[in-house]
Formats: C-alpha cells, sequence, structure tokens
C-alpha cells in the first residue's frame, strides 16, 4: 500500500479504535472518545478497554483481536512497552494507520529510542503509517475525526472547520496556537502533532494537504524537517497547487550549528540555510505566533497580490505616512497613483487633501459611500497591486462600512487589507467574517501585505533533485575525493581544490608546485623577472596560511627561494613538517574586486552555495548571500544583487562596473559541483575570487577545502 493511501486512512477512517479507552474523560483515553462522539464523527468507533463491557453507550471489546470487522485506524493510548505489540495486533485487524500518542520513546533516552526502532519495525511490517509517538494526535473538524485527547477542544468555543491546516512539531505549542485560532473565529480546520516523527514526518503532511480540497493555506510550527530537499519539493508542490506554506521555524539561534572550519562554514550556518530552503521552497517565513495567525485571516479567499505595488488609503495622515514608511522598509513599493486616478479622487476629495498615495480621506471618513470610492478607485489603478487601509476610532463605522469595504475589494478585483485602530472588536470580527482582512494595528496589516506579496511572487531558481545525476564528470570528481579520505586526509590542499575547479570550467591562477628552494627560484623567473609573485605554503590540512603567517605577496622573483623557506617553515610549525607538500608559486592576479564563493555540504539540505566580499575580512564583514544547490544564472544573479555591496560590481564612484555576469557563471558551474561531491565534501572556500573588469571575467587566487563522509 502507498503511503498516499495510508495517509488517507489516517484522514479518512471509515472506523476507529481508542485502545485505552475509559469513561473517565479526565484520562486521555477517556477524552479521545468522547471527542470523537462530541464533534460528529460520522465513522465507527470501537473502544478497547478489557475492563468495560460498555462505554458511553459504545460496545467496548477487550482486545482489537476481539473486533467484529477490520478497522482502518488505531489511537494507541498505553504504555510505551506495549505500543509495539500493540501496533502488530492493529495490523492484524487491518489498520493502516495509527495515532500513538504515548511519551516515553525517543525523547526518554537511550531506552527510549531502542523502543522506538522497535515501533519503526513493527509499523514496517504491516505497512502501517504512524503518526507519532509523543504526540497530542490530530482532529480534522470538516469530518469530525479528533484523534486527539488535547484539552483544547474542551475550551467554550465552538471549533470552525475553515480552509487552514496546522502541523506543528510542539504538541504544547500546536494546541494553544489551535485554541487561540479557534478564540479569535479563525478556522483552522485540521491539527496535526508530529510528536517524534518515528515514521510519518512533516513533510509528509505538507505533501498530503497539497492535495486537499479542504485546505488552502498549510501553517507549520518547526523545529527542524529532515530529507530537506524533499520538504523543498513538497512545498513547491503546494505553492503550483495554489496553496501557500507558511512556517514558525524556531531554534535559529541554536548551538547546533556544526562548528565550522571553513569561512563559507561559518557563514553559513543552518539558519541561513533554512531560510535558504524556504525561499527556494516558495515558504513564508514569520517569526512571531501571532503573524501564523494573522495569515489564517489575510490568506484563504484572497487573492494573491500581482506584485509589490501597494495603495494606501488612511483617514489619518500620519498614520499614512507611517504604514508608508512600513511598506517600503518590508520590500514593498508605495506606487504612485496615475493623473487620471487622482482626477477621479478629487471628486470625492477636497483640494486640501493629499491624492497621490497615500491618499487622505479623512475629511470625508464619516461618509461610507466617500470611503467605499477612495478604496475602489485606488486599488483600481494600474499602479497598484494591493490596498491598506486606515481607520481610527469610529465605533459607529462597525456594521455600516462593512458592505462598502466588500464592494469595493470585489471591484478593484486586488486584495485589500484594513487596520483599524481602536475599533471595536466585534466590528473586526464582522469585517472578518465579510472577507475583509482587518487587524487592530497597522504594523500587523502592514506586515500582511509585506507576506501577501511574498505569496504572489514567483519561486525562484530550477527544481531541487534528491541528488545529482551520475555524469562522467561527477563519478571522476567521486573518485577523487573518496582516494583522498581513503588516504586519510581530512582536507584538501589549495592545489588538490584548484585542479577540482578548472575541472568545472571555473578560471584559477596559474601556478607551479615548488618542494625546494631551487625550484621555487626556477618557477618564479617562469612567470617572467618583473611580475611580483605570490608564495605559498601547499599543505592539505593548513586551511588558514594566512593566519600561519604562510602566504608572502608581492614577492620580486628574485626572493621565491626566500619566501619559499619562510612559508614552509611556518606551515610546519602548524601541521608539522611531514604534512607540507612545498609551496605554491603563483603571479599575482590582476586587480579587481575580492569575492568569496563556497560551498557547504548541510546534513538536512544538503549541497549549499554561498557568495559574498571575500578576503580575510570576510567574516568580519558577514556580507553573504546562501542558496540551496544547484542554481542557475537568473539565482545567481539575484544573490549578487543581494549582497549589501551589490553597487561595488557597478560603476561606483566612476569605477569600471565588474564582470558579474562571470561571477555568475563561476557560481553555477560551483553548485553543480556541490552536486556532484554530495556528502564528501563538508565546506569548500574560494577566497579570494577576482572579479575582473566587465569583458575580463575571474580568476580564483585560492581556496581550500574540508572533506566529508563517503556515504
Amino acid at each position: 500500500m502507498s503511503q498516499k493511501k495510508s495517509l488517507h486512512a489516517l484522514f479518512n477512517p471509515a472506523s476507529v479504535a481508542v485502545v485505552g479507552a475509559t469513561p473517565d474523560v479526565g484520562k486521555p483515553g477517556g477524552r479521545s472518545l468522547a471527542f470523537l462522539k462530541k464533534f460528529g464523527y460520522r465513522g465507527k468507533i470501537f473502544p478497547i478497554n478489557a475492563k468495560y463491557p460498555v462505554i458511553d453507550g459504545l460496545t467496548c471489546y477487550a482486545d482489537l483481536a476481539a473486533l467484529p470487522e477490520p478497522v482502518d485506524l488505531v489511537i494507541l493510548l498505553v504504555p510505551a512497552k506495549a505500543v509495539p505489540d500493540y501496533l502488530r495486533a492493529s495490523g492484524a485487524a487491518g489498520a493502516r494507520a495509527a495515532v500513538v500518542c504515548t511519551s516515553g520513546f525517543a525523547e526518554a533516552g537511550a531506552a527510549g529510542a531502542s523502543l522506538q526502532a522497535e515501533l519503526v519495525r513493527a509499523a514496517d511490517e504491516f505497512n502501517i503509517a504512524v503518526l507519532g509517538p509523543n504526540c497530542l494526535g490530530m482532529m480534522d473538524l470538516h469530518s469530525g475525526l479528533t484523534a486527539t485527547f488535547t484539552t483544547a477542544l474542551e475550551a467554550e468555543f465552538t471549533p470552525a472547520a475553515g480552509p487552514v491546516a496546522f502541523v506543528s512539531q510542539s504538541g504544547a505549542m500546536g494546541a494553544a496556537v489551535f485554541a487561540m485560532a479557534q478564540y479569535e473565529g479563525i478556522g483552522i480546520g485540521k491539527f496535526i502533532s508530529t510528536g517524534n516523527e518515528a515514521v510519518l514526518d512533516f513533510t509528509d503532511f505538507v505533501e498530503y494537504l497539497s492535495d486537499d480540497p479542504n485546505v488552502s493555506l498549510i501553517l507549520g510550527y518547526v523545529e527542524g524537517v529532515r530529507g530537506g530537499r524533499r520538504f523543498i519539493a513538497a512545498a513547491r508542490r503546494a505553492r503550483a497547487a495554489g496553496k501557500t506554506v507558511a512556517l514558525l521555524k524556531v531554534g535559529k539561534s541554536a548551538a547546533g550549528e556544526l562548528a565550522a572550519r571553513s569561512h563559507t562554514g561559518a557563514l553559513s550556518g543552518s539558519a541561513k540555510v533554512y531560510e535558504a530552503a524556504f525561499r527556494r521552497a516558495g515558504v513564508l517565513s514569520v517569526d512571531h505566533v501571532r503573524s501564523l495567525l494573522d495569515l489564517a485571516v489575510a490568506l484563504p479567499g484572497q487573492k494573491r497580490a500581482a506584485g509589490r505595488r501597494v495603495g494606501i488609503v488612511s483617514m489619518s495622515g500620519g498614520a499614512g505616512v507611517m504604514m508608508a514608511d512600513a511598506s517600503v522598509a518590508g520590500g514593498l513599493e508605495v506606487a504612485p497613483l496615475t493623473q487620471s486616478t487622482q482626477d477621479a479622487l478629487a471628486k470625492v476629495l477636497p483640494d486640501f487633501v493629499g491624492r497621490a498615495n497615500p491618499v487622505d480621506y479623512g475629511p470625508v471618513y464619516g461618509d461610507p459611500n466617500a470611503i467605499e470610492a477612495c478604496v475602489e478607485l485606488t486599488g483600481s489603478d494600474p499602479n497598484v497591486d494591493m490596498v491598506l487601509v486606515f481607520m481610527g476610532l469610529s465605533p459607529g463605522m462597525a456594521g455600516v462600512v462593512d458592505p462598502h469595504l466588500v464592494r469595493a475589494q470585489e471591484r478593484c478585483g486586488k486584495p485589500l487589507i484594513l487596520a483599524w485602530m481602536g475599533g471595536p472588536a466585534h466590528g473586526i470580527t464582522a469585517l472578518r467574517k465579510a472577507g475583509i482582512a482587518t487587524f487592530d494595528d497597522p504594523s500587523r496589516a502592514v506586515e500582511m501585505a509585506i507576506l501577501l506579496a511574498r505569496a504572489g511572487g514567483a519561486v525562484a531558481g530550477p527544481d531541487v533533485p534528491l541528488q545529482a545525476e551520475q555524469t562522467p564528470r561527477a563519478v571522476a570528481t567521486q573518485a577523487a575525493l573518496r582516494a583522498s579520505i581513503v588516504a586519510g586526509q581530512a582536507a584538501l590542499s589549495e592545489r588538490e581544490v584548484k585542479a577540482l575547479m578548472a575541472g568545472y570550467g571555473i578560471p584559477v591562477v596559474p601556478e607551479v608546485l615548488a618542494t625546494t628552494v631551487d625550484e621555487a627560484v626556477a618557477a618564479g623567473l617562469r612567470f617572467g623577472n618583473d611580475r611580483p609573485l605570490a608564495v605559498k605554503a601547499e599543505a592539505p590540512e593548513l586551511i588558514h596560511k594566512s593566519d600561519a603567517g604562510a602566504v608572502r605577496l608581492r614577492v620580486a622573483p628574485s626572493e621565491a627561494g626566500q619566501a619559499f623557506s619562510e612559508v614552509v617553515a611556518a606551515a610546519a610549525r602548524v601541521v608539522g613538517a611531514a604534512n607540507v607538500r612545498g609551496a605554491l608559486i603563483q603571479p599575482m592576479a590582476r586587480p579587481g574586486l575580492e569575492v568569496l564563493a563556497g560551498l557547504r555540504y548541510d546534513p538536512q539540505f544538503g549541497a549549499t552555495i554561498t557568495v559574498g566580499m571575500g578576503g580575510l575580512t570576510s567574516e568580519v564583514l558577514a556580507d553573504v548571500v546562501t542558496e540551496v544547490a544547484p542554481i542557475d544564472h537568473a539565482l545567481a544573479h539575484s544573490m549578487l544583487q543581494r549582497l549589501r555591496s551589490a553597487p561595488l560590481f557597478g560603476a561606483f564612484r566612476g569605477a569600471v562596473p565588474r564582470d558579474s555576469e562571470a561571477l555568475a557563471g563561476v557560481l553555477v558551474a560551483l553548485s553543480q559541483f556541490a552536486m556532484d561531491c554530495g556528502p564528501l565534501l563538508a565546506e569548500l572556500d574560494l577566497n579570494p575570487v577576482i572579479v575582473h573588469d566587465v569583458g575580463a571575467g575571474c580568476t580564483v587566487v585560492d581556496g581550500a577545502a574540508v572533506l566529508g563522509v563517503d556515504g
């Protein structure tokens, strides 16, 4: 049975067995059983507990083997040690899905991890899709399925089965968010607590929900994802299906970031990789629970914004300016209105107020027809992609302005977001029910406009394959890396890195490896008597040669022998003489802009590419952009444009523009190299890459790499 069919059994079971059922609703088994009846689950319900013949009018069975017919879904609320056996019994009873709420597994130490491994074996034996263990379960309010014991369903609200699904890796946090949403009338129709993700993981649910006709928005609380490339593919698929995925990722500053030996590794930690993965997946990333809930207000039923141009209509000039400032700071454009729009607004507004954008409707704020006209005219302007509206106080507008704003939104056909500051709560609730995304704070409204624009934007970059195609070049690259690993190397030398780069068409500075003083002198003369040289120790374990004093720059050819002796001795003091292979003699590269380009293999998302300002101060400047490999030329150029130092590639203060096209080509080639290497290469620096004037290309001057693992 396919995973998709198993998930169908989880979400759409014709029958449910509750193992550990009890008449005591103060216990998980009692609440779970009671919720199934309370919320109208339409399938058959089988309580399982040898202590009771009947619970709440339902025949109670001693065990799963005693059931009169096969069961689709089993909810296990039994001690952890009993779970694997109950899973096998569930499989024998016909179940293809199970919710294991019990804790005491991998989260509880080595013994629990061993028990979880047994759980997985039992699930595999019978092909059971398992949610959990150590979770709150799941619910689907569209069908009344409540495979959960969360007390959130005991709260004093009538749950709304809206078009929002919420997947949480934290049970307690997830239940709290669900309850907050319901209290505010926000319809989270599906809630899934993933727990330890022993069998089903976060990505499985994103994949499944992509095809769910009852879901238009997938929200998530995420600590980390496994199989990151599969997650990116799933989120892109949801996006292609017209659904938005918005996640709150926690642990961005976790100490779990791997200790990095290269500049690239230090600058592209896991937080940056997650940001890159979310961009590539088309996922909206938020920093607050409040933002998740606001998205559940703003997105369902809204058209996606066609662009980033916003029209602002405000009853307060000051509020309009404030919202304009916040919009621009968030990457939106406060669009100039056409003259025809301004002429039409002049028929509604007095001469002394602004009509250019922001539009100030303050003098007519008591006239709902005038408000409607201002919003409709602004939203209909061809320069506007969405409309922000500000209202202050005005309790008398509750229930009055609603149809006017609804008509204005329908006629302009663009997203409308309202900030009603100081407005009555019942007025805000009514507007939300009418389909107007309404908030009590202008900053929340602007944030939603920013996120709407992101939701409507194109997803950059090519698809992200799980692994690279095994071309002859990829096979040769992997063989070379494996040979170094087998030989006991932990890193590659500069010369080895450059040889690999040359194989991918990346231009490198010419050089000669000298192993004696005489060879160094001869090598120096090879490049000409008047050309200054760079002399660098060649040692695989010496990642940062400058820090060790193992580099000499602008060396005269006649001094190459002396420089050789100095750098070799300096390297020997750090890594031992036996590990120094000699010194590289290179002509100094032509001047240009120094850039860092590198790769890092991330445990979750695989190969990643980083570009930024290079040289000795790269980590101090920390001006870098990271993307998940592979990238194309368009994405490479986008990376360069997003650097704070991007103006330096152009005619900055009269300088000749740099060859950014050549640098983009280097990044694309490097991304293919990263894909071919996979986990065999942990980190790589090309630093500096000299970017010459337009048309003159790039030159890789130095490089270092840290080897990974074979398989």
